[in-house]
């Protein structure tokens, strides 16, 4: 008996991100062939950086399944530790808290492997991003600086409108 193959190792990637856009029972339909598939999961770990909690629990939960099922990779850790910090997201600290409990010293090896490459790397670039968000602050407050100023001319013209209605009573 042959093999039917549905996902190719170059294509798999593709077609989940695309998967995202679908309803929850086909999402859950392609994830359930891609992993009767011998598929490696880091193949689709980039997947990570297009999940968003709100918009993708059927996603997120077959990862999450896939992910509990693997030994952490320094890939897999990077990509968990590279996704955006919400305090309603339990995606990362889930699989976290499930790889310390099973292979603490690896996990602790990633972490530490990815802790040391991010201290070595420049810092103009976080400078920059510091500058950056100092601008873009300065920038609000001034918005919102001129977002009053006409709420008070709005409120002064209202006034004396008023005043000019009662003077001529």
């Amino acid at each position: 008996m042959g093999n039917l193959v549905m996902f190719r190792k170059d294509s798999v990637l593709n077609i989940l991100i695309q998967s995202l856009d679908w309803e929850t029972f086909e999402q859950y339909s392609t994830w359930q062939l891609f992993l009767a598939h011998s598929i490696p999961l880091e193949t689709i770990i980039p997947i990570l950086q297009h999940l968003k909690y709100k918009e993708h629990p059927e996603a997120l939960s077959c990862l999450l399944l896939q992910l509990r099922r693997e030994k952490p990779s320094e890939e897999m850790v990077k990509m968990m530790l590279s996704r955006p910090c919400h305090p309603d997201d339990q995606f990362t600290t889930s699989i976290l808290r499930h790889w310390a409990s099973k292979y603490d010293d690896t996990l602790g090896e990633h972490i530490k492997a990815q802790l040391i490459k991010n201290n070595n790397q420049p810092r103009k670039r976080q400078r920059y991003a510091d500058r950056q968000r100092e601008t873009d602050r300065q920038a609000g407050r001034e918005r919102e600086t001129d977002r009053q100023a006409d709420r008070q001319r709005e409120t002064d013209r209202q006034r004396d409108r008023q005043t000019g209605r009662q003077r001529e009573r």
